[in-house]
C-alpha cells in the first residue's frame, strides 16, 4: 500500500498488507517518486516470493518417475 499523510513529514508510506488489513512495516519517504519506487520493488519482491513458492509446491504435487 502506498499512503499520503497530508500536513505531516515524512508524507508518503508503503506498507506490508496481511489479510487485507494487517498493515505492518512501513517505510517512509519526502519525496513521491522515491515512494512509488520502494512501492513497485516491494510488489515485484512479493510476486517473486509467490512464484517461488508455486514452483515449490508444483514439484511436491508432481508424481515421481
Amino acid at each position: 500500500m502506498l499512503g499520503v499523510r497530508k500536513g505531516v513529514l515524512p508524507q508518503y508510506v508503503t506498507w506490508e498488507c496481511k489479510g487485507g488489513n494487517d498493515y505492518y512495516w512501513g517505510h517512509y519517504f519526502s519525496d513521491l517518486a522515491a515512494a512509488q519506487k520502494d512501492f513497485c520493488n516491494r510488489t515485484l519482491e512479493a510476486i517473486e516470493m509467490r512464484e517461488t513458492f508455486i514452483g515449490k509446491n508444483r514439484h511436491r504435487e508432481e508424481p515421481e518417475k
